[in-house]
């Protein structure tokens, strides 16, 4: 059981040091991209933030 807790937070750790990056691209294309850009970034950054899909 712990195995598996410290697997799951392994994993989630290394969602949110992606996730850190998305954000910085993300105000990047704020800054220079288009709304569509911005708008699709953060369509992603959600469906990957999904509790359900992180533990499961």
């Amino acid at each position: 059981m712990r195995l598996t807790i410290k697997k799951h937070h392994e994993q989630y750790l290394q969602l949110i040091a992606s996730q850190n990056q998305r954000l910085i691209r993300s105000a990047q294309y704020v800054a220079l991209g288009t709304p569509q850009q911005v708008i699709r970034e953060y369509e992603e950054l959600a469906e990957e933030i999904d509790p359900v899909k992180i533990l499961s």
